[in-house]
């Protein structure tokens, strides 16, 4: 009866903290306040549109709402399209071997993303994220393996699957003659287990190789927008920055499963500030992972015009930093806690997608749209200006 009544009271005092906890409204600084006044792009100037979908592998019916939302942009939209899928393509573990007793349920998670780019008539390109890799396990490179073996099987053999072969990249690919596409996989970088050095397909032996190369991409595309494209972002207000909800410091096991509500207030602290401080591998503070970020940023001092876009983070935030943009669109078919601290100038707990849109003019916009009951095109949640050229 004494544990029953401590953990109702226990109950009460999480109920008003979790609701404390919660981001359901968007977050725009100051700077953003009034984003809906400024001017949009003039629809009869836009040449290009890149529509950015990050993390929609959980399944079917948890990504559907999102992709039916991305298909009808798709059809409404002018101009040319290319449709980045930014990783995490197949929850939990990718896409195991054909005589796996999981294969039929890998390949049903991976089975809408597939059916909206074959059917949308445009470009498009699949990333890998840490959950194609097997979540960092030992057999991560084998399952990366079936994965873009698959993929490029149902589209005959081209080459949609990028970085190949479990490779670091960067591969670049020519959207505009004023855009161009550099996709890395961050996952080599943080990966512990066997991944391809250097050879026929990869040409990066070390991380400052593959630093080296990021360097002499950015330089090559002066005067050009560089958009690189990965899975794992450089900033980030959620969970895998280091930020987590009140709710987290007293049911911490429910960042292993949304349903664990079990008590454990002391070790959910700890849980807590160990991943603000240090991070597992997969978050911005681990030692190795800002190794990543560190060099990655300095490589972009010779530049002012890279967008780096991100999934891994289950929101939608947007960073307008000195010399470069970052967005984060990682909520194709769940979504994650996020703080209103850490510098975003957007962030959004929702689940929807964000694109880009290039004009004439050699101008580059944002959008961040998510899914509505009442609205088959859904709602723009925020919109900017963030690359002119001229």
């Amino acid at each position: 009866m004494k544990l029953k009544s401590t953990i109702l009271i226990s109950g009460c005092l999480i109920g008003s903290l979790y609701c404390l906890g919660q981001n359901k409204s968007p977050y725009y600084s100051s700077s953003e306040e009034d984003w809906e006044s400024t001017p949009t792009a003039n629809l009869e100037s836009i040449t290009q549109t890149i529509y950015l979908i990050g993390d929609a592998g959980s399944d079917s019916i948890k990504s559907a709402n999102v992709l039916s939302l991305v298909s009808n942009h798709l059809f409404r939209d002018a101009g040319k399209k290319t449709i980045l899928f930014l990783g995490d393509n197949i929850y939990p573990t990718g896409m195991p071997l054909d005589t796996d007793k999981s294969r039929i349920k890998a390949e049903s998670r991976i089975s809408p993303q597939l059916h909206l780019a074959s059917k949308s008539k445009s470009s498009f390109f699949f990333l890998p994220g840490n959950h194609d890799w097997e979540m960092g396990k030992k057999n991560g490179l084998e399952v990366l393996s079936q994965e873009e073996v698959y993929i490029e099987s149902i589209f005959n053999d081209e080459n949609v699957f990028i970085p190949d072969q479990g490779c670091p990249g960067p591969v670049e690919v020519e959207i505009s003659d004023h855009l161009t596409l550099a996709a890395i996989d961050v996952q080599w970088w943080l990966h512990k287990y066997d991944k391809p050095l250097k050879n026929e397909i990869c040409n990066s032996e070390n991380e400052n190789d593959f630093i080296q190369n990021l360097k002499w991409t950015i330089n090559q595309n002066r005067g050009k927008t560089l958009l690189i494209a990965a899975h794992h972002p450089i900033h980030s207000n959620g969970n895998h920055g280091g930020y987590f909800s009140p709710k987290a410091h007293l049911f911490p096991l429910t960042s292993i499963k949304s349903n664990l509500y079990i008590p454990l207030p002391i070790l959910g602290t700890l849980y807590v500030f160990g991943r603000r401080f240090f991070g597992s591998i997969q978050d911005l503070p681990n030692k190795k992972y800002k190794s990543f970020i560190k060099k990655t940023i300095g490589s972009f001092s010779s530049s002012s015009n890279i967008i780096y876009v991100a999934g891994h983070e289950h929101n939608l935030q947007y960073f307008n930093k000195n010399n470069y943009h970052h967005i984060i669109s990682g909520s194709g078919s769940k979504t994650t806690w996020l703080s209103k601290n850490g510098g975003a100038n957007f962030a959004y707990s929702q689940k929807g997608f964000s694109k880009l849109i290039a004009t004439k003019d050699k101008e580059l916009w944002v959008e961040f749209w998510i899914p509505s009951d009442a609205n088959e095109n859904g709602i723009l949640v925020f919109k900017k200006k963030i690359i002119s050229l001229e």
